[in-house]
């Protein structure tokens, strides 16, 4: 609602006009990314020619990206029974087709370097890319990312209490999707990949610091305090409020030291999982069925139940679980070959 001078009663003051912080943050943001596009480009085809580069994996990655988005575009369409549906059918591959070549050329450039410098952290990775969803690594690190999840979240009253945060659910997509199908079928599977990107950059980052200070404890002090600083002081510097700030780089050091753990004990599956199912727990606004907008809450918590399930049966039905330590390391030494 735009409030203006005149329309305030006597004794009113209008709300301030927003200050240069979130310009400015927008701006480095928009800048790191296409800095980050563009070395993208330059790593994938050095590792294409050198013949480090992991096409299958890429091919596979791309593939499920793109149909996933093009499936959450179809979603969101209106459609009508008339030729017009064709030209905007076609329109709407675009997106699904950029979405899948930047995954595509971001994996080529970015998977190379985290198996030379870490390949212990791309196995459950590998194993699902094969396709081998019932493999015992695979989901010990997804309820591993699971339980991080919940130890996390569970923090939640304090960290929001502490930092005067608004509720959860104030997004518009979390309404939109809480009386639409369709737009709460297309927000779950934009999640999904947004996780996944998410999570390769964090892996991408860690593994770059660990190759700069070549050092294993330096590398994870020094990714914590960063990631501390940008996921928690992010809100304060854009607040401008002090007070504000160092609350929220005392929460973000403690994610992010959560977030690390993840990373050097367990791997990319782990911070997949991680940070989609919190992701997911994010959108949850209510727990009541009578509420009218239970349905994507309800949604989105079903589905993370479902992931914890499938994790646990998983690791509980394998009966080749003393065979693990054995498998991982003749798979990190063909990873380094």
């Amino acid at each position: 609602m735009i409030v203006a001078p005149w329309t305030l009663k006597p004794g009113e003051i209008a709300a301030p006009a927003p200050g240069a912080g979130p310009r400015n943050f927008a701006i480095a943001v928009l800048v790191l990314l296409g800095a980050a596009i563009v070395a993208a480009v330059f790593m994938a085809r050095a590792s294409t020619k050198a013949g480090r580069a992991d096409r299958r994996g890429a091919w596979r990655l791309a593939t499920f990206v793109g149909l996933l988005q093009l499936i959450a575009v179809l979603l969101v369409m209106g459609h009508v029974a008339d030729l017009r549906e064709i030209p905007l059918l076609g329109a709407a591959l675009a997106w699904p087709a950029f979405c899948a070549v930047a995954v595509w050329t971001l994996y080529l450039a970015l998977e190379p370097s985290i198996r030379r410098a870490w390949p212990s952290a791309l196995i459950s990775w590998n194993r699902v890319l094969e396709g081998r969803f019932r493999d015992v690594r695979v989901a010990r690190d997804v309820l591993v990312g699971v339980a991080a999840t919940g130890l996390m979240d569970a923090l939640d009253p304090l960290t929001a209490g502490a930092m005067k945060s608004p509720p959860r659910g104030l997004v518009a997509g979390y309404w939109r999707a809480a009386f639409n199908l369709r737009e709460m079928l297309a927000a779950t599977i934009n999640t999904v990949d947004q996780m996944l990107f998410v999570a390769f950059a964090l892996v991408f980052f860690f593994c770059l610091i660990r190759m700069i200070v070549r050092r294993d404890w330096i590398a994870t002090t020094v990714f914590a305090v960063l990631l501390g600083a940008i996921t928690g002081g992010g809100s304060a510097f854009v607040s401008g409020n002090t007070a504000l700030a160092s609350v929220g780089v005392a929460v973000g050091l403690l994610f992010g030291g959560v977030t690390v753990g993840l990373l050097v004990r367990f791997g990319l599956m782990a911070v997949i999982a991680q940070t989609l199912t919190d992701a997911l727990l994010g959108g949850v606004v209510t727990l009541s069925p009578s509420a009218w907008y239970s349905a994507s809450s309800l949604f989105n918590l079903g589905a993370v139940m479902l992931i914890t399930l499938w994790a646990g049966w998983t690791c509980l039905s394998v009966k080749a679980v003393p065979a693990l330590a054995t498998a991982d390391a003749s798979s990190v030494q063909v990873m380094r070959a």
